[in-house]
């Protein structure tokens, strides 16, 4: 009877050691598959024939993807045609949340064992900016988003809304449209600065720069409203966050209100985590802010918090709306 019992439980354990495995696997399927173009075929037509592998360069390797996916259950494949379920469909529609760990920090992955013995071997060539942008409007559709708009309607804008990292600029565009303001954009990456041209129009009211928001050099009094988007986390450590935002006042002296979406690190405050966000940073040698920490460093920079929402669904992340305190 022990001996069954043994048996029994290694048996168990095997299997959900497998599917820990191929759940990991699949996260690397489902990018390497949205990166060709199938999974938009699998959407748009419902279906892929195995038989269409052959225009591609690697079927053998996109097959192994496909396969992958019908091993955890997303895809199901019959009469040699694979299909999203639809479980496999919902996970789709999220992709943005597999996409931004698995291929913006690709590289810094792949190189993981040697940060291990030499933290600084890193550089930010490493990350993907202008996946991690792409995969952050993905992120916010539907979740985020409408968080922000909400609490911008009770703010109700009265100037230029500045986004800080503005990424592709999708969402300050998306904002400005909604509210009927003018936008103002500020990034450092190169290549999603170069898309945001052609996302705009010459009857937009939005100007876009491209700079370090940590390294601003100008007055914007028209700036009424701020908003930071998965950004403030990046500026490390505290210390340098609180000289930032003590910055943010001289560089908009009329700001009323500043917006910052981000996702804290586990303590006792919040028990949770959000898969990849403490990972990811880990590779950079960042750790990221707890909740105790980010409301510290807030008082510490001179603002108080008038609205915090927790965002459902998404693990540790909040919305922090923020008012310049006023000294007498």
């Amino acid at each position: 009877m022990k001996n069954r019992e043994k048996r029994n439980t290694d048996t168990s354990s095997i299997t959900k050691t497998l599917e820990l495995l191929n759940i990991g696997l699949s996260c690397h399927a489902y990018c390497l598959l949205e990166h060709t173009g199938i999974c938009k075929i699998l959407k748009d037509t419902g279906e892929f024939s195995e038989e269409n592998l052959g225009f591609y360069q690697n079927p053998a390797l996109l097959r192994s993807a496909l396969v992958t996916l019908v091993g955890s259950k997303f895809l199901s494949f019959q009469n040699k045609t694979f299909r999203f379920t639809d479980l496999g469909l919902e996970i789709y529609e999220n992709l943005g949340t597999i996409f931004m760990p698995i291929v913006g920090y690709r590289d810094l992955f792949a190189k993981q064992f040697k940060l291990a013995s030499n933290p600084k071997d890193w550089n930010h060539e490493d990350i993907d900016t202008v996946s991690i942008a792409n995969s952050s409007v993905n992120f916010g559709l539907g979740k985020v988003d409408q968080e922000i708009f909400d609490i911008l309607q009770h703010v109700n804008p009265i100037g230029t809304i500045c986004d800080l990292g503005c990424g592709n600029g999708e969402k300050l565009i998306s904002i400005c449209d909604k509210f009927g303001s003018s936008g103002f954009g500020i990034d450092i990456c190169k290549e999603a600065f170069a898309k945001i041209k052609d996302s705009i129009s010459s009857k937009d009211r939005i100007e876009f720069i491209q700079s370090d928001i940590t390294k601003l050099n100008g007055i914007w009094e028209d700036v009424d409203v701020a908003l930071m988007n998965m950004v403030f986390h990046d500026i490390y450590p505290s210390s340098k966050a609180v000289e930032f935002l003590k910055s943010l006042r001289s560089h908009f002296p009329r700001l009323r209100c500043l917006l910052i979406v981000d996702i804290v690190t586990v303590s006792d405050a919040v028990s949770t985590i959000l898969p990849g966000f403490d990972y990811v940073h880990g590779l950079q040698g960042i750790v990221p802010r707890s909740y105790d920490e980010m409301i510290e460093t807030f008082r510490q920079s001179g603002y108080q918090v008038i609205k915090e929402t927790k965002i459902k669904n998404i693990p540790n992340m909040f919305i922090w709306a923020l008012s310049p305190v006023c000294y007498s």
